[in-house]
């Protein structure tokens, strides 16, 4: 595959590109996008029940909570307290408060948006006096240490964050990544899906389809399935592919992948382009 890359930077170690991801001149990956124009899915308006078949499907209700998005807040507490009133259990409930900024294999740090989320809990509780509905929302309740960042990111507004690549489970769940990607861009509206198949050996298994909602288009495109582990180049061709093509924005994800973890930079074009000249972000090429 060949990649055109600035011979003024140095390189790092090649990465290891999927053949579907394309790379520009400036090191930044794209995958193709089969595109149609269509409205947002019903499941993604439905009820915020988790693990409902009809409801709101797992990873978007997540990333929703965590972040205050698609007025997802409102429609859990509307639906727990519809639940508790009806007398049906609860303890499902509990699980995405507690699955909120996890910490465990393929997860990313605790954002910015952890403090809200856990404020959100408290606020809600000052006012609930049903045991059973506090019981639930206690769940979600902890402290978190201060997000960090690197300074000299923060100094130019460039958003980063960083997760495993290792999920501890298949199919490797993209559209967490895909979502926290998606956080890096500024006030950006974007739904994600991902279909797969259960299998866990690679090579046996079908890609990944990944799946956007964004600007009235539904968008698919591929990821190749590693097994329990992510394909980080899919996810951010994607969402620079949606950048580019979809929303017509400048902004772009840049990758740094390490063995089994990756750190991902949100900014504009020239913002990136000029942290990798200052030898703030490494630059890789492919192996070949």
């Amino acid at each position: 595959m060949p990649i055109d890359f600035r011979p003024d930077l140095k390189l790092a170690e090649g990465a290891d590109y999927p053949d579907h991801v394309t790379v520009d001149s400036d090191g930044f990956v794209f995958v193709a996008l089969d595109r149609e124009q269509q409205d947002l899915p019903a499941r993604f308006h439905a009820i915020a029940r988790p693990d409902d078949d009809k409801g709101v499907p797992w990873h978007t209700l997540l990333f929703a909570l965590e972040t205050d998005r698609l007025d997802m807040r409102d429609r859990f507490l509307s639906a727990l307290r519809a639940d508790a009133a009806a007398g049906r259990p609860l303890e499902r409930y509990g699980r995405p408060l507690e699955a909120a900024f996890h910490s465990i294999f393929g997860a990313r740090a605790p954002t910015d948006a952890a403090v809200g989320f856990v404020g959100w809990l408290r606020g809600i509780l000052e006012g609930e006096t049903r045991p059973a509905v506090r019981a639930q929302l206690e769940r979600g309740l902890r402290t978190f240490d201060e997000p960090g960042g690197d300074p000299r990111l923060v100094a130019v507004g460039a958003l980063s964050m960083t997760f495993g690549l290792e999920t501890g489970h298949v199919p490797a769940d993209h559209v967490s990544v895909l979502y926290w990607m998606s956080a890096l861009v500024t006030e950006w509206s974007v739904v994600f899906d991902q279909v797969s198949s259960e299998f866990d050996d690679p090579d046996d298994a079908a890609p990944h389809e990944l799946h956007a909602w964004c600007g009235g288009e539904h968008v698919r495109a591929r990821a190749d399935n590693r097994g329990d582990f992510i394909d980080p180049y899919s996810c951010a061709g994607l969402v620079n592919a949606l950048m580019r093509d979809v929303a017509k924005r400048d902004t772009r994800i840049y990758l740094e992948v390490e063995d089994e973890g990756c750190r991902a930079i949100g900014a504009p074009r020239s913002t990136i382009l000029r942290l990798r000249e200052e030898g703030v972000l490494r630059v890789t090429k492919d192996d070949d």
